[in-house]
């Protein structure tokens, strides 16, 4: 995510100063150092608590990969999803949340069962306890995320793709609107020129998600949030990115 702001303001003529924030905040934490410029930037889905305090830069940071979400499910659990073709049997189970996500009021209005807790850290042991059956992450991130937790035994369900409305946006603070703009400038010329696509295409978690999802051959699930499009970019559609439709790199492809 870093990389892709620092690509973005590198396409402008002004030269920046970072430091990237490693500490774990709850939103209320952000709201309050982004009141205060101790923090300029962030990025946080639309639709999120960050649309009351931040103004969003509305260029999609991941090209609507997060519309696409995987399941995280316990291992050994997969017989449970292996015949559900629809919303209906999702909607039969509960899913887990971080209460401020942007896209749990979407699956809240189309009447999942969501269980949510403020601290998204949480979720992981809530779902190993059986709290819940799943948890919906875009489909860039559960690798990372169950390898960093290996005594859960979770595993990503193999079938299922669940689709709807959602971006990833750039939010700065409402007294950097020049900020803002050099971000929107940025990312407009590194898509235009294609540095930006390459620089996600090769990132390791993008190459995991080609590596491991076989995600053109899932069964695609999908919802329609109207309330959410005034959110969206123009032209946004639901239909996978096209970078996600390539082959993996392989050490070779990486060594030119």
């Amino acid at each position: 995510m870093f990389s892709l702001l620092k690509l973005a303001l590198s396409k402008t003529d002004t030269s920046f100063c970072y430091q990237q924030m490693e500490l774990v905040v709850t939103e209320a934490r952000k709201s309050a150092l982004i009141g205060s410029n101790q923090l300029s930037v962030q990025w946080a889905s639309a639709g999120s608590s960050a649309d009351t305090y931040a103004d969003p830069i509305k260029q999609p940071i991941f090209l609507g990969l997060t519309g696409f979400r995987l399941l995280v499910i316990r291992n050994g659990e997969q017989h449970r999803f292996d015949q559900i073709t629809n919303a209906k049997g999702l909607k039969a189970m509960k899913v887990g949340q971080g209460l401020f996500w942007g896209d749990t009021q979407i699956l809240e209005r189309a009447g999942f069962q969501v269980v949510t807790s403020t601290q998204a850290r949480r979720l992981w042991k809530m779902l190993a306890s059986k709290r819940f059956d799943y948890i919906a992450l875009g489909a860039h991130e559960p690798w990372k995320d169950i390898a960093l937790r290996p005594e859960l035994n979770l595993a990503v369900e193999r079938n299922l793709l669940l689709v709807y409305p959602s971006v990833l946006y750039f939010y700065v603070s409402p007294e950097h609107h020049q900020l803002g703009q050099l971000i929107a400038d940025g990312m407009r010329m590194a898509l235009a020129d294609g540095s930006y696509q390459q620089l996600l295409y090769q990132s390791e978690m993008i190459q995991s998600l080609l590596t491991h999802a076989n995600i053109t051959e899932r069964r695609q699930i999908r919802i329609d949030d109207a309330q959410l499009f005034d959110l969206l970019p123009p032209g946004y559609d639901m239909r996978l990115p096209e970078f996600l439709k390539q082959p993996a790199t392989t050490a070779s492809d990486n060594s030119h």
